[in-house]
């Protein structure tokens, strides 16, 4: 009997140590898609490369046709990024990712550009502090999170729509409370998204391709929480 119990806690630890080296893994390439990201963006507001994706006239700011294609782009990576992850293809989930993560960049050199550093720092600090906290709450807590994924995806539909009807009506009042209610959704979507993160390797062994699928899930909960904290730091 003792010997059963003292394999059994090997194998335990065995797993854990695994599951350690797995979340690293998965935060590594989560980490490494951000910084790409902040580079690409930066390299957008050089004259250059702004010329090139950006078209300003007077009053307002507006992509190009080839700014139109590098913000679209990221959708139809998806396509075949999934389908590598469904086919256990890392290496070709890995080289998606990077250039989906290049390519978000774009989008965000404007926000380079025209939000004051200051700005941009504070929403860094405050987005990763939270991210921190309800990534670390996924990981660690007993709850089984699926029902309020599940909520915060219908949420999020919710705000889509809220979204779209705004173009139309240009609130800023509309806008701050569609703000608010992106932090709370993708926080816990963060939590939600590391559960599920961890319970890919308790299923499949944490192979690598699932690696890199989940850090596209907490980098795209990352990015939008940092968007939104942004919108709501400016008192401009």
């Amino acid at each position: 009997m003792t010997k059963i119990l003292f394999n059994q806690f090997v194998e335990q630890k065995s797993v854990d140590v695994g599951l350690k080296t797995y979340m690293q893994k998965v935060y590594g390439y989560m980490s490494g898609g951000l910084l790409l990201t902040s580079l690409t963006a930066y390299l957008g507001t050089l004259p250059f490369f702004f010329k090139l994706f950006f078209r300003v006239s007077s009053n307002s700011i507006s992509y190009s046709f080839l700014g139109w294609i590098a913000l679209l782009a990221p959708l139809f990576i998806l396509f075949p990024f999934n389908a590598a992850v469904m086919k256990n293809d890392g290496p070709k989930a890995k080289k998606l990712f990077w250039i989906f993560s290049g390519l978000m960049g774009i989008s965000f050199s404007s926000v380079f550009m025209f939000f004051p550093a200051a700005n941009i720092i504070q929403a860094l600090l405050i987005t990763g502090g939270m991210f921190a906290g309800m990534s670390l709450y996924g990981y660690t807590t007993g709850r089984d999170l699926t029902s309020m994924g599940s909520f915060m995806t219908m949420g999020l539909f919710g705000v889509i729509l809220a979204s779209l009807v705004n173009l139309f009506l240009q609130s800023a009042a509309l806008n701050y409370g569609l703000s608010y209610l992106i932090v709370f959704i993708f926080l816990g979507l963060t939590a939600f998204d590391t559960q599920k993160i961890r319970s890919y390797y308790t299923r499949a062994g944490g192979n690598e391709a699932l690696a890199v699928f989940g850090a596209l899930a907490l980098y795209l909960d990352f990015i939008n929480i940092f968007r939104a904290i942004l919108f709501l730091t400016d008192r401009r």
